[in-house]
């Protein structure tokens, strides 16, 4: 009786579908091939061709197996098909592979984020300038009344991003005031 990742991969090649494991191995036989299995049928076909060995042989794998062999054909033999790409570098796993037994994420080209709780410069200036004319610390609910807002909306999570970043001070049970100005008595 197979284990139950190879049920697992009997299942998936009855329904034809692949899990997430078999996503990892068509990922890796894509980079290395240049062909994208979309099927349990096209992905046994293909990694027995790319590996040298028999269907029934992929298919007794299990899912995590077929992975680790895909990674460590890829890093020993050179490509069979496609052999004008060149071959995938050595010095790091291949985009959805797995390190320590874990899968790596494909990931985009890094870029700053902005954090989502930031206001808008306009936003703060509003704050600011609402706390400012009443002369005195206001708390979130009395900025919602001065501002003439309908809903808190992100206005609490604006709060605490302007505190954490030192343009306003929260004084307990008082509020918040700008910290460039002194607190008033």
């Amino acid at each position: 009786m197979p284990d139950k990742t190879s049920r697992e991969v009997y299942a998936a090649l009855f329904c034809r579908r692949l899990t997430k494991p078999l996503q990892n191995a068509a990922r890796l036989l894509e980079a290395a091939t240049g062909d994208r299995p979309r099927t349990t049928t096209e992905l046994a076909a293909f990694a027995a061709d790319y590996l040298g060995i028999s269907p029934e042989a992929v298919l007794d794998m299990t899912a995590n197996e077929l992975v680790a062999r895909l990674q460590q054909a890829a890093f020993t033999e050179p490509l069979k098909a496609n052999s004008d790409t060149p071959p995938p570098s050595t010095s790091a796993p291949p985009a959805g592979g797995q390190e320590g037994g874990k899968p790596v994420p494909v990931s985009a080209p890094d870029r700053p984020r902005r954090d989502p709780n930031k206001p808008s410069r306009d936003r703060q200036d509003d704050i600011l300038a609402a706390i400012r004319d009443a002369k005195t610390p206001l708390t979130r609910s009395e900025l919602i009344h001065t501002m003439k807002l309908k809903t808190e909306g992100k206005l609490g999570a604006n709060l605490a991003w302007m505190v954490a970043n030192g343009i306003l001070i929260n004084i307990p049970q008082r509020g918040y005031w700008p910290a460039d100005d002194p607190v008033p008595e």
